[in-house]
Parts: C-alpha cells; structure tokens; sequence
C-alpha cells in the first residue's frame, strides 16, 4: 500500500496492469514518490513531470520505469561528449539503436552538438507515444518506427567525415546474462527483427 493508503505505483503496477496506459500526471508523480521518494523523478526532456505534462507529453507505465530519467541522461551525455571531443571529426550523428522515450538521445545529441540524431523504437505504443512527444518538444530527433537490424542499413546520409555515435542502452530482457554474455536477440519483451 501506498503511504496515502492506495495502490502502490512500483514498477511491476507499471510493467503489468498499467504496461501500454497513458499515465496521468499523479499517477507519474505517484510511482517517483512510492519507489523513489521524488515525485518529480521521471524527469524526461529537461522538464519534471508537471511541467512535460503541461506541454502535452503523455506516456505509458512501461515508459514511466524504462526511461532513462533526465538526471542520468544528461550524465551520459557529457561523459560521450568528452569522448567524442578526442575523436577526429567534426560532424557527430547520434543514433541509439532502443530509443524509447528519446531522452538519452536528446541529451547526447545536446551535449555532443550532433547535426543529427536518430533513434530506433519498433514497439508500437512506445513509438506512437514517444514520436508525439518529440515532436511536441521539438527536439530535432528523427525517430523511426523499425528494428536497427533493418533501419540501420537505411542510414544513407551519414557522410564518412562524420563522428557516428552508436548508443546502446542496457539491454531489457534476457539480453545480459552472466552464463552467455550479451546476445541482442535476446532482448525482450519484444523481438528486434
């Protein structure tokens, strides 16, 4: 139970019940407040929930868990910033092959100055929500509803002179295991084919 006596918002509510349902701003609130003592802690895009929610961004209870929230992707950012600033090139493109929510590839295209960032999303509900949402920010994220096994052959303008930054997130699922190492046909719950 919650500590206002109601229903728990924990991650396994999220992942089950409330998996592919638009969250209402408390119910966003509520999961930060019950598994994190924050309720602003599903930052995404720069802004805490009621200021997203305010714009118009929605997302599912699956988003609300996976996400990788402002505070740590804004850190990923600056850390592939200061790798990328020893590279050779001048031009980065961003692509994250799990793109989700978007937000991991809005702060390193932000911190890397990338003249393009493209991500890969091929769940439905995920994609749709997060496609809305990107263009609702504004944030220059070119994002496609595709496996990268399939999208990534497609990137025909990506010149050779650029810095091509390849983010790949910890795998969902049975991707990672100590017995067989990382196997990306494994992640789930969804095929990448």
């Amino acid at each position: 139970m919650s500590a206002s006596g109601g229903q728990v918002y924990d991650r396994w509510f999220l992942l089950g019940e409330k998996r592919n349902e638009l969250l209402d701003l408390w119910e966003v609130q509520q999961y930060g407040q019950d598994s994190f003592g924050d309720p602003d802690y599903v930052s995404i895009y720069g802004l805490k929930p009621h200021e997203w929610y305010a714009r118009g961004v929605r997302i599912p209870g699956r988003t609300a868990v996976e996400c990788t929230r402002d505070q740590l992707a804004n850190l990923i950012g600056r850390d592939i910033a200061a790798a990328a600033r020893a590279a050779s090139a001048t031009s980065p493109t961003v692509v994250d092959l799990f793109a989700g929510s978007g937000n991991t590839l809005h702060w390193i295209k932000t911190h890397t100055g990338a003249h393009q960032a493209i991500g890969f999303e091929l769940d439905d509900t995920v994609f749709s929500l997060a496609h809305a949402n990107l263009s609702i920010m504004d944030l220059g994220i070119d994002l496609r509803h595709d496996s990268y096994l399939r999208g990534l052959p497609m990137l025909t303008n990506v010149s050779e002179d650029d810095l091509l930054i390849v983010f790949v997130a910890p795998p969902w699922g049975r991707a990672l295991s100590e017995r067989a190492g990382l196997d990306l046909r494994r992640t789930g719950p969804f095929p990448i084919l």
